[in-house]
């Protein structure tokens, strides 16, 4: 599905309102569930290996492994796949349908079933969200502003700094979770929450120097806050705007093919934007 901003800016959006649970089970592009699950095994499987790879690698190089944003969002990474795999295998396996958990995502005109999302769909929407955010923040900060620094392996390096945001592109484009605009709340809450690690580390004289020139609480600690709040408060929201913008154009996309409907919300009001619609899902 995909909106217009008139759409995205409800009080609601900050939460999972009008989404269906078969947007976790199946992807824009096909309908089967059994194909999905298997792509879902892949990503996870890959990202799992590569982790495990390269915090063998860093931990020698790094002692403070958990200090670093990269290994956070590498981790995070892994973490998203497996809740989507488990959510697509229940998705699979699950017996509890009714007429309207069929309909492929909420589409204006047509009843959105909420009552079907749950609690890990919740979840996986926000691990997802974060994700995608907290990826794009490690690749752009890094290429941007520490590119030059040595590296203990190029092959990790690549993959915590290259193919972490390729493989969030993928997904976007792949999957049929939509992406609210509101959203960016849960990247900034991921962003405050690695900004506080770091200033435990420091108060606790585990670590004060993360990354030159931008965080560093002992020789530099204005810059650093001027940083972290500059990242949380207007880095976040900004970057989520490029999850948004690939969901978009994912929308466009599938809305190119003749998949699109055009009419009002389920609420009954009129909705100037649209959501996108698919077909019936298969097993």
């Amino acid at each position: 599905m995909a909106t217009s901003c008139g759409y995205e800016f409800q009080l609601k959006h900050f939460a999972f309102a009008d989404a269906s649970a078969s947007d976790f089970y199946v992807s824009q592009w096909f309908n089967s569930k059994i194909l999905f699950v298997l792509y879902r095994a892949f990503m996870f499987l890959y990202c799992l290996i590569w982790s495990i790879n390269t915090t063998i690698i860093l931990v020698e190089a790094y002692p403070i492994y958990v200090a670093y944003l990269s290994n956070w969002a590498e981790w995070t990474l892994v973490v998203h796949f497996l809740l989507a795999l488990l959510v697509a295998i229940y998705g699979l396996f699950s017996q509890s349908r009714d007429s309207t958990s069929t309909e492929v995502g909420c589409c204006p005109g047509n009843q959105c079933n909420n009552g079907d999302v749950r609690w890990f769909h919740h979840l996986t929407w926000v691990v997802l969200t974060a994700t995608a955010g907290v990826n794009f923040i490690v690749t752009i900060i890094y290429w941007a502003f520490l590119s030059g620094i040595s590296v203990a392996s190029v092959p990790a390096n690549v993959h915590q700094h290259i193919m972490n945001s390729v493989l969030m592109i993928l997904d976007i484009f792949i999957s049929r979770i939509p992406i609210r605009l509101f959203h960016f709340i849960y990247v900034s809450l991921y962003g405050l929450t690695y900004v506080l690690f770091t200033a435990i580390l420091h108060g606790a004289d585990v670590k004060s120097a993360f990354y030159t020139n931008l965080l560093d609480w002992e020789s530099a600690p204005g810059i650093s806050a001027g940083v972290c709040v500059g990242l949380i408060v207007v880095g976040s929201p900004i970057i989520h705007l490029v999850s948004f913008g690939f969901y978009h154009l994912r929308a466009f996309i599938a809305r190119s093919g003749g998949c699109s409907s055009t009419s009002s919300e389920n609420s009954g009001e009129d909705n100037s934007g649209f959501e996108m619609s698919h077909p019936k899902e298969d097993v």
